[in-house]
């Protein structure tokens, strides 16, 4: 049976991943089989991680508009290419500089500025779930994510309205029927029941910040410029509150198949192959998949993909036995 190590954070990536399909959840976040990269993931943490740069070199360390900016587009010229002719780096950063000229950096959503004296950008949360982890029963679970940006805003007349501010790449737009316009109320309507964007008000409820809205800025890449657009996505107390027992149900739920798998090694008894759409996603056809369709399945994946857990913190990349070291696990 191959090493497993149950994920001891739960991310929403990993949540999305276990609703897309239980088997896909375990090959990657149990047995950690580290299939390809997703050179669309690699442009947009390119592009957070320069929004993430820009903003604390102007919030935190006093940066001009000018340089804080110009540190982000820097960042993304000098990483490693993004393997995306349409996304590549270039292209990446000339988005960039013209994305903070449509959202300016000094007159747009304030991030919240938090106890320590930082401000609430690019910000890593953890939260227990008071799940016990089924590898590590002294340990717990807990919930874990990074906000973009938690962000105000001053209205006419002195109130405050806040926000989750979340920036999303994109190759695809939607548009009104016979035009070249953006649709809006159907880009919305995509966003309108997001587990993320719930996830993401529930930690900054943990936060001690209630959030009545998410903004979702969409950066379209495409082979002619378009520029960012902001869709406005409400995220209700009702919505959040009916997230966070979903959440728990489902990771408590997943933690007892995990333990019926180690106890009788039956990966089929234990979770469920989606067996559909999802075995295909994103037009991708899933990296996992002789392990469903071929009873020597398993063992050509564990030749093909080295195990290879993400840490949740800096995304560095180990083996199972010095993730456990890192953590002292």
């Amino acid at each position: 049976m191959i090493q497993t190590l149950f994920p001891i954070t739960i991310s929403q990536s990993i949540l999305s991943d276990l609703f897309r399909c239980e088997v896909y959840f375990f090959r990657k976040w149990c047995q950690h089989l580290n299939s390809t990269k997703n050179s669309d993931l690699i442009a947009g943490g390119y592009f957070a991680s320069a929004c993430e740069i820009t903003r604390k070199g102007f919030y935190n360390e006093n940066l001009s508009v000018d340089e804080a900016i110009e540190n982000g587009y820097n960042f993304i010229k000098l990483q490693p290419d993004t393997g995306d002719v349409l996304k590549s780096n270039d292209r990446l950063a000339f988005v960039f500089k013209k994305y903070f000229q449509k959202f300016p950096l000094d007159k747009s959503w304030i991030p919240i500025a938090l106890v320590d004296g930082t401000f609430s950008i690019e910000y890593y949360f953890e939260f227990d779930l008071g799940i016990p982890h089924p590898d590590l029963p002294e340990r717990n679970l807990v919930f874990s994510g990074k906000l973009d940006l938690l962000a105000e805003k001053r209205l006419p007349g002195g109130n405050k309205v806040r926000a989750v501010v979340d920036e999303k790449t994109t190759k695809n737009v939607k548009r009104v029927e016979g035009s070249k316009v953006v649709d809006l109320a159907k880009e919305e309507e995509l966003y309108s029941s997001s587990g993320q964007l719930c996830g993401y008000s529930w930690a900054a409820q943990q936060l001690g910040i209630d959030v009545e809205m998410a903004f979702i800025r969409r950066v379209p890449i495409l082979a002619n410029y378009e520029p960012a657009y902001e869709l406005e996505i409400p995220v209700t107390p009702f919505m959040v509150e009916s997230w966070s027992k979903g959440m728990i149900n489902k990771v408590a739920e997943t933690v007892e198949r995990y333990k019926y798998y180690k106890a009788h090694g039956d990966l089929f008894s234990s979770f469920t192959g989606a067996y559909g759409d999802a075995c295909n996603a994103y037009s991708r056809p899933c990296g996992y998949k002789n392990g469903c369709n071929k009873k020597e399945g398993e063992e050509m994946l564990f030749q093909k993909y080295p195990q290879l857990v993400i840490d949740p913190k800096d995304k560095d990349t180990l083996t199972i036995d010095e993730f456990k070291k890192r953590y002292n696990l």
